[in-house]
């Protein structure tokens, strides 16, 4: 027999109150089991056992409710749940964690910080560093530019037992913070990490720096001296150091650490900062000096690339590249032999060389060119004016026509695309690449040390100027793919594939723009002018629909008379006009890039618009559910959306009027209080109990309290009084039933399964009898009466059910097994053993394979043999 659960509750409230807590426990265990998805049971059950002083075990059914609720999506109401457990149980901090991780979901950093905070604090109190240490890695992660998050994180791992660690994570925030220009508490967080990694050069030349910005050179001076070259890790700060000095004007001392072993190890963007700073000052023959040591040693090694990769960058240090730096590449390239790479380099200086009006140069730069590629198309621009060839050169051949071939047409010559677009504006003079070098380097910066909104900032002020430059467009698209701003990623791939059709680059361009059709939401302009220059496949065609027959009306019978009548159709159970058709959606993306890009930027925004792919279906029951729920604003952005793509109908009328009815019912009075740590000096953090709020009260503001503020003013602040929840959805049923039409039998089954799922059986009873009253439903509502009424130890309606449901008509014999299945259960838990025998025997004369019939069979069979 089904369990009677009010019966079974009221004995577990008895058995409490009678001292018996372990008799008590096992009547909680089986209203649970036998109904895991009841949350109105189980939080009663766990209202009980709190107001019994058995916190801890009323925690496991919170849990479950919690569990249920987070991965359903509602976090609200799953926040609340957490905030009882930590009111029954404070030190239950994995709790406390849980709430900060939901926090974040539902986009409050400050609450998340909050609540993160709270449970790290326990955890060091308890001495647990290493969850410790993971709560702050949660709090770096959602507050990276956070120093202060970075550096506990720093002091966990170092009590943890990793000091290591946690000391280069401070000296990376030193690094930051001196970058920002906070030198004093930079130098407390390099003196900390000094104590972490001590005889390490790390920390101490963040010292020295700290030192040189607060104008004590000497000071500087003196703890470079002590760590250079000996300390462990000098070779990797050997940058930094030459940094110090040149800025210090101390150029022995930066000579003797470039022309040491240990500086083959320096960064690269060290030495183009030390050049900056040299061509600034007017001394960059000075620094080119104390540089050539390190580069012949490269060399001597056979280390041409790094060489290279080195000069390639001081060379765009000035304003249409550095000559000195071209100078040594092009010697460089000589030296290691290779042909192609030293005309390009060759080509660099020529260039570089015209825009300094270095004229003087070029006859012997073209002719030592023509030596290693005689098709470079600069040999056939000619000299500039006023600049003769040496006398022994011979003169360079001019061509009668240009080498270089006109744009390919348009694919649609009769609708060209703008110039605008097709050609994007790069920098043309000096003063230009100035300006997009300088921002370039300090977008690097910025990215190095993790100030990626700085970073966009820079860049983007090249790509507004310059659209068309290619290198700094593919930087911005770099970081883009890292955030979830799909929108901005969008657009710039728009625009960096019209730069590189631009420069030639029609693959590259082809490449970005299907990425950007991928993300869909292509402004119709750029769409448009992206088909012309072939970079993406021009959009299918809206088919048009092909005109729907008319639907014979047919009159809706009574559930018995359905039980004689031939089966309706369901579209001649309730006639609709055709809805118009949706349009399709891109060609580019699938229903599966919809659902992973969904996925991997669920937080983005919580209310995105259903996929354009999903049927009718689909997205009608995710409307439907969100009704059902109460979460009325979720159901009416989704409502908005489907109009937007097209879609309509009268169901959807139905569903919006609802909607729009519950958003509009009367709110709380007052809102849910969110708990409060103040931090104060010297003290612990503190949290408010009475403001944690229970699930009635969340419940209470997802749904709409019934009565008007001052009745909710009125009622008594308990907030565990289970009344309150039955308030909620006494409130919800009669929403539902001033807005749902009675001949909606579609919407009144899909409630019927909504209210047993929530528990409500008395509820999903009359939803289904209403239900049954469509033929097409009749068999379907019939079964789950069945099912409703077996629930509630109802055995003998129940069998009536169940046989109605099977004397519907039709003619279909498989989809009629599980209902002989279920029925043959319960004749033989009533005693009915032979007319079990017979349902199961139907059965296998249809379905042999059928779950265990034959075995069931053949079991009675046998019981019932002599």
């Amino acid at each position: 027999m089904p369990l009677d659960r009010e019966k079974a509750f009221a004995n577990a409230e008895r058995l409490l109150k009678q001292g018996k807590p372990s008799d008590a426990l096992k009547e909680c265990q089986r209203l649970a089991e036998d109904a895991p998805k009841d949350l109105l049971m189980l939080n009663r059950i766990g209202d009980l056992l709190a107001r019994a002083d058995r916190g801890a075990d009323a925690i496991a059914y919170y849990d479950r409710i919690a569990d249920q609720f987070s991965a359903s999506g509602f976090y609200p109401k799953a926040i609340a749940i957490l905030k009882k457990i930590v009111k029954a149980a404070p030190q239950r901090l994995e709790t406390v964690v849980r709430l900060g991780e939901l926090n974040l979901k539902q986009k409050l950093p400050g609450e998340a910080r909050t609540w993160f905070l709270q449970a790290a604090e326990g955890y060091l109190r308890q001495r647990e560093f290493g969850k410790a240490r993971e709560v702050y890695e949660k709090l770096v992660a959602a507050e990276p530019e956070n120093f202060v998050h970075v550096a506990r994180l720093a002091e966990a791992r170092a009590a943890e037992g990793d000091p290591d660690k946690g000391g280069r994570e401070l000296v990376a925030v030193g690094v930051r913070m001196l970058a920002m220009g906070r030198h004093d508490d930079a130098e407390r967080t390099f003196k900390r990490a000094a104590e972490l990694l001590p005889g390490r050069a790390e920390p101490a030349v963040g010292l020295a720096r700290c030192h040189a910005a607060a104008g004590r050179p000497q000071e500087a001076l003196r703890i470079a001296d002590e760590t250079w070259p000996d300390k462990p890790g000098a070779e990797a700060v050997s940058g930094d150091f030459l940094v110090l000095f040149e800025s210090l004007g101390d150029h022995a001392r930066a000579g003797r650490l470039l022309d040491h072993p240990k500086s083959d190890a320096i960064a690269e963007d060290a030495v183009e900062q030390a050049m900056r700073g040299a061509l600034a000052r007017g001394d960059a023959g000075g620094l080119w000096s104390r540089l050539l040591p390190l580069l012949d040693r490269w060399i001597r090694a056979r280390d041409y690339g790094r060489a290279a990769s080195l000069l390639d960058r001081l060379a765009r240090t000035e304003e249409g590249g550095h000559l000195r730096a071209l100078e040594q590449l092009v010697e460089l390239r000589k030296a290691e032999g290779n042909r192609a790479a030293t005309a390009r380099a060759i080509e660099r200086l020529v260039r570089a060389s015209q825009a300094k009006g270095a004229n003087d140069k070029l006859g012997p730069l073209l002719d030592t060119l023509k030596l290693f590629d005689p098709t470079s198309p600069l040999l056939f621009v000619g000299r500039p004016t006023g600049s003769a060839p040496p006398k022994a050169a011979a003169p360079v051949p001019v061509p009668d026509a240009p080498v270089a071939a006109a744009p390919a047409p348009s694919p649609r010559a009769d609708a060209p695309a703008p110039l605008a677009l097709e050609a994007p504006a790069v920098p043309l003079g000096p003063g230009d690449e100035e300006f997009v070098s300088g921002h370039l380097t300090e977008a690097e910066v910025f990215e190095k040390y993790g100030l990626h909104n700085e970073a966009l900032q820079q860049l983007q002020q090249v790509v507004e100027r310059f659209p068309g430059h290619v290198a700094a467009l593919e930087k911005l698209i770099g970081i883009l793919r890292t955030r979830a701003d799909r929108g901005a990623l969008r657009d710039c791939l728009v625009r960096g594939a019209f730069a590189k059709r631009a420069a030639g680059d029609l693959e590259g361009a082809r490449r970005l723009a299907g990425e950007a059709a991928t993300i869909g939401g292509i402004d119709p302009a750029s769409r448009s002018a992206l088909e012309k220059l072939a970079l993406v496949a021009a959009a299918a065609p809206t088919p048009a629909a092909a005109p729907a027959p008319a639907p014979t009306p047919a009159p809706v019978a009574a559930p018995k008379a359905a039980a004689a009548a031939p089966k309706a159709p369901a579209a001649q159970a309730k006639p609709e006009p055709k809805a118009p058709a949706p349009p399709p959606p891109p060609p580019a993306t699938s229903r599966a890039e919809e659902e992973d890009l969904e996925i991997l930027f669920d937080d983005a925004d919580d209310t995105a618009a259903p996929a354009a792919a999903a049927g009718d279906a689909e997205w009608l029951e995710e409307i439907e559910f969100y009704i059902g729920q109460g979460m009325n604003a979720d159901a009416l952005t989704r409502i908005a959306a489907a109009r937007a793509a097209g879609r309509g109908g009268p169901r959807l009328d139905a569903l919006e009027a609802s909607a729009s009815a519950a958003a509009a019912a009367p709110a709380p009075a007052e809102p849910v209080a969110e708990p409060v740590i103040e931090m104060e000096s010297g003290g612990h953090d503190r949290l408010d109990e009475d403001e944690l709020s229970s699930i009635a009260a969340a419940l209470d503001a997802e749904y709409g309290a019934a009565g008007t503020a001052a009745d909710a003013a009125a009622r008594p602040a308990d907030p565990d009084a289970e009344e309150s929840i039955d308030e909620v959805f006494a409130a919800f049923k009669e929403h539902v039933r001033a807005e749902v039409d009675g001949g909606d039998f579609r919407t009144h089954y899909d409630l019927g399964i909504a209210y047993k799922e929530m528990g409500l059986v008395d509820d999903a009873i009359e939803e289904f009898r209403t239900a049954s009253g469509a033929p097409e439903l009749y068999r379907e509502a019939c079964s789950m009466l069945g099912l409703c009424h077996w629930e509630r130890g109802e055995s003998d309606a129940a069998i009536q059910w169940y046989r109605a449901a099977l004397e519907a008509p039709g003619d279909e014999e498989a989809p009629l097994s599980g209902l002989r299945y279920d029925l043959a259960e319960i004749l033989l838990q009533t005693g009915d053993t032979h007319g079990a025998l017979d349902l199961f025997t139907q059965i296998a004369a249809v379905e042999p394979s059928y779950r265990d019939v034959e075995r069931r069979v053949q079991d009675i069979r046998r019981n019932l043999s002599p």
